[in-house]
C-alpha cells in the first residue's frame, strides 16, 4: 500500500477513504504497485479488513513525506523516503 500511494499520481490534500482511494489511482500505477492478483474490485472486497482510521492516517502521513522530499534530487529523494518508511516498520 505505502507504494502505491506514493506511486498515485493524484495529490491528496485531505483524507480520502479507502473506496475512493481505489477510483484514483490510475490503471499504471494500480498495475506496478498491486499483485497481479489484485485488481480492483477484489481489494474493494478486502477493505472489510482495513481499519479506515488507520489507513487514512498512514496515507496522509506518506504523502507529507513524499512532498517534503519533492525539492531533493532524486537519489536524496528515494532515500529520505526510504528510510522514514523503514522506521516506520520498526
Amino acid at each position: 500500500m505505502p507504494l502505491l500511494i506514493l506511486g498515485t499520481a493524484t495529490e491528496f490534500d485531505e483524507f480520502v477513504r479507502l473506496a475512493e482511494f481505489v477510483d484514483k489511482v490510475d490503471a499504471t500505477s494500480w498495475q506496478v504497485f498491486m499483485p497481479k492478483e489484485v485488481d480492483k474490485a477484489l481489494f474493494l472486497k478486502l477493505l472489510v479488513f482495513y481499519d479506515e482510521d488507520v489507513s487514512e492516517g498512514a496515507g496522509m502521513r506518506i504523502h507529507r513525506m513524499a512532498k517534503a522530499a519533492d525539492e531533493l534530487m532524486p537519489t536524496r529523494r528515494v532515500m529520505k523516503i526510504g528510510n522514514a518508511l523503514w522506521k516506520q516498520r520498526q
